[in-house]
């Protein structure tokens, strides 16, 4: 199961745009930095609400993917802590704000969650899934 991230994605740009995120991740300290910097490369990423709302669905599954798979390639916590914060952005998105406003305005929000336990994880992420496989 993709845990509801429809394949493929709508546009290449989605694949380029992921691609750069986590070559990014790599180099930066913080998931929304590293948004920041595939958002500069490929803005039409989530300028288009089609666009968006699949990379939320991917970033959605790799999540839900952490607590259902034993073999996922999320092994730490923190990740699917960083990729919830990462979904909290891309809902609250529109292209004329920063990244930076848009965690000042979905700041408790997202650190009710990020900040949570495992469950408030599981429960975020299967609201957001088209599956049901965390309803277990």
């Amino acid at each position: 199961c993709q845990h509801g991230c429809p394949s493929p994605p709508p546009q290449v740009v989605c694949d380029s745009f992921i691609d750069e995120f986590w070559d990014a991740w790599r180099h930066e300290s913080e998931c929304w930095e590293a948004l920041e910097v595939a958002l500069e490369k490929y803005p039409i990423a989530l300028n288009i609400d089609e666009n968006r709302k699949w990379l939320k669905g991917y970033f959605a599954s790799i999540v839900a993917d952490k607590f259902i798979d034993p073999d996922s390639f999320i092994k730490n916590i923190v990740v699917a802590k960083n990729l919830v914060v990462v979904v909290h952005i891309l809902e609250d998105y529109v292209p004329s704000r920063s990244i930076d406003d848009i965690l000042l305005r979905v700041g408790t929000k997202m650190m009710d969650t990020a900040g949570g336990c495992e469950r408030s994880l599981v429960s975020f992420c299967s609201k957001r899934i088209s599956c049901s496989c965390l309803d277990e």
